[in-house]
Order: structure tokens, then C-alpha cells, then sequence
């Protein structure tokens, strides 16, 4: 073999070796951009399914926000309900005609005169004349009506519509909160 066949030998396997290296590299290349979109549309999928659950959860966020603020609105609603409705009674009793004040009266006095013996009162001034016959110590003292009675010896029950609302609010509010919170 002469060295010019040698020359072309050794040309023509280095083109097929560069060749053969230029298909291994082009395989691979196809092969990592292959995974490299496999990768990246994995990863998109991820990203867009972090994404909706975010977007989810700050929907969710918001609703239970939305939620809780109403039921506080609500919530403030149906004492303000409440309220109304003791202060509606008050006025009521502030304005009783003067035959149920008598009655209420008697009954009252009827319950503390049962539990003490009654040596003064301290009255609403709109229901003096109510104790004006009775022998006892009598104030004098503002208010929609009723009286605190005393035995004088300290002990003191006090009667007034105020206080009976009050009471009547205190006693009723696992009931109100029944009715009006279930």
C-alpha cells in the first residue's frame, strides 16, 4: 500500500469515526433534549398544579374570611336584636298605665314582704303614691319604677324594673342564645 491509499485510509476511517462520533452526539444531544422537555413539562405540570392549589386555598381563604364576617355581622345583628327588644320592655315599663303598675307593684311587694319584714323602701318617684299609706322609711329615687325594700338591719331586696329586666336578661340568655343562634 502506498502512502497516499494509507493517507485515505486513515482519512476515510477518521471521517467514519467522526461520523460514528457525530451520530453517538446527536443521539445523545436528541436524548438530553428529550428528558430536558420530559423535565420541563413535568416540572410545568407542577407548577401549574401548585399554582391552582394556591389559588384554591387563597379562594378558600377568602370564603372562610367571608364567612366569619358575616356571621359576625350577624352575630352583632342579634344582640343588637336583643338589646332592642330589653330596651323596647324598658320603655314599656316606663310607660305602664297606672292600673298594671298597681298590679306589678302588688305582686312585688306581696314576693318581699314574704321573704322580710320591711321597715323603709327606696322608690322611683312615679311610684310613691303607691307607698304613700304604708308605714315605712321612704326615699326617694330616680328610675322606670319599682323600689328596694329594706329590713333595717342591713339586709337590702331590690325590686326595681331595672334590675328585674336585668335579671330576666341574665336568667333567659341560654335561652334567647338558643333561640336566636341554632
Amino acid at each position: 500500500m502506498n502512502t497516499h491509499d494509507l493517507v485515505d485510509k486513515i482519512i476515510k476511517d477518521a471521517e467514519r469515526q467522526a461520523h460514528e462520533i457525530q451520530e453517538k452526539t446527536n443521539a445523545k444531544v436528541s436524548s438530553i433534549e428529550e428528558e430536558t422537555q420530559q423535565q420541563l413539562q413535568k416540572r410545568r405540570a407542577e407548577l401549574y398544579e401548585q399554582v391552582a392549589q394556591e389559588e384554591q386555598q387563597s379562594i378558600d381563604r377568602a370564603t372562610a374570611q367571608q364567612t366569619r364576617d358575616a356571621n359576625l355581622a350577624l352575630l352583632q345583628c342579634k344582640h343588637a336584636l336583643v338589646d332592642d327588644v330589653f330596651a323596647e320592655s324598658e320603655k314599656k315599663l316606663g310607660k305602664l298605665p297606672k292600673t298594671a303598675r298597681t298590679t306589678l307593684l302588688n305582686k312585688l311587694w306581696k314576693k318581699v314582704t314574704a321573704r322580710m319584714k320591711v321597715t323603709g323602701v327606696c322608690v322611683a318617684q312615679c311610684d310613691k303614691s303607691f307607698f304613700a299609706k304604708k308605714k315605712l322609711k321612704t326615699a326617694t329615687a330616680s328610675g322606670l319604677g319599682g323600689f328596694i325594700a329594706t329590713n333595717g338591719n342591713g339586709v337590702y331586696l331590690d325590686y326595681r324594673f331595672e334590675t328585674l329586666l336585668a335579671q330576666v336578661k341574665e336568667e333567659r340568655r341560654e335561652v334567647i342564645a338558643k333561640v336566636l343562634f341554632t
